[in-house]
């Protein structure tokens, strides 16, 4: 059945069966603080998950608020949560350093009150700010023990989304077999959730490794693909990353009119984001 094939689906990405586990890890989430706790990785303030990044500096203080209201209440998962949030708006400012020590903080509570999906998904996220920093080693090993953490409770979600660090660190290290298999587990646990964005985001990683092994006609499939579905789902960076890889397919080919229309699209793309 299909509920049988996403079972084998999640079993393949986190390495065990134990779903009953996922399901009871999702619950406790979703007791804490409601369905989109950050807790859970979903949750985002209002107006603030995908504000646009000359908007963050303004939404920052504004998770800074809340933190200090999750302080007055003594609710220490909550307090990692904003710790968590803030650092994911530091990320997306381009400071890595400045993000890694704000998901420093929010792990150390996270472990401190018991709580695995937590140290889960602050570690990730410190693995992809090493990423920016570029500091890969070290994001292997923050990706590889979230890894292992999502193995022991079954928490397939989050240990698709240490997969994807896992196959962008591969990807940076040349290791384009190990960033395919991990990508495409990946997106086959993202699809079976139904989050569609983070799928789009492993299809342009794909179309990422396929151009690097000159596999030009996949590449531009892939990148086709994922940039209808963030058109459709109005994420307007995700576009531009996928006109830019259609401009790079273009160029390998020796079509540089076409590589200059999809490079005038991306631009074009990132100046409406400025906007």
């Amino acid at each position: 059945t299909a509920a049988d094939d996403g079972d084998a689906r999640r079993s393949a990405v986190v390495g065990s069966s134990e779903q009953s586990a996922a399901q009871q890890r999702w619950s406790h989430g979703r007791e804490v603080a409601g369905r989109d706790h950050a807790i859970v990785g979903t949750r985002r303030l209002p107006g603030f998950g995908w504000c646009r990044p000359l908007y963050i500096q303004i939404c920052l203080p504004a998770v800074a608020g809340e933190r200090q209201r999750h302080d007055r209440t003594g609710r220490q998962d909550s307090i990692a949560a904003e710790w968590n949030n803030i650092g994911s708006t530091e990320q997306t400012l381009g400071r890595p350093a400045a993000a890694t020590a704000y998901f420093r903080r929010a792990r150390r509570i996270y472990r401190a009150v018991q709580h695995p999906d937590g140290v889960a998904l602050t570690t990730a996220n410190l693995g992809f700010a090493r990423l920016s920093a570029g500091d890969t080693a070290q994001a292997r090993g923050d990706f590889s023990s979230a890894l292992a953490i999502c193995r022991k409770v079954g928490d397939w979600s989050k240990a698709a989304l240490a997969q994807s660090g896992l196959a962008e660190a591969a990807l940076r290290q040349h290791r384009y077999a190990d960033a395919s298999r991990r990508a495409h587990r990946a997106l086959a646990a993202y699809r079976s959730i139904g989050d569609r964005r983070s799928a789009a985001a492993l299809e342009l990683l794909l179309a990422r490794i396929d151009l690097r092994l000159r596999r030009r006609r996949e590449a531009a499939s892939l990148a086709a693909a994922a940039g209808g579905e963030l058109r459709r789902e109005g994420v307007v960076p995700g576009q531009a990353e996928a006109a830019a890889l259609q401009a790079q397919v273009a160029w390998s080919e020796g079509h540089h009119a076409a590589a200059a229309r999809w490079l005038a699209r991306a631009q074009g793309l990132l100046a409406r984001q400025r906007d």
